[in-house]
């Protein structure tokens, strides 16, 4: 299981994989941003 950022990249390099995507807030000097992961595994 591995984390990484939602990239083009990223999905084509794990296409043969279970994705999951999820959104993660950071909290970074008092601002939240949330962005797009991928959640990888090999097992479903």
């Amino acid at each position: 299981m591995l984390s990484n950022n939602n990239t083009t990249f990223i999905r084509d390099l794990y296409k043969d994989f279970f994705i999951t995507h999820i959104g993660v807030t950071y909290s970074i000097n008092e601002q939240r941003n949330t962005v797009n992961e991928l959640i990888i595994t090999n097992y479903n």
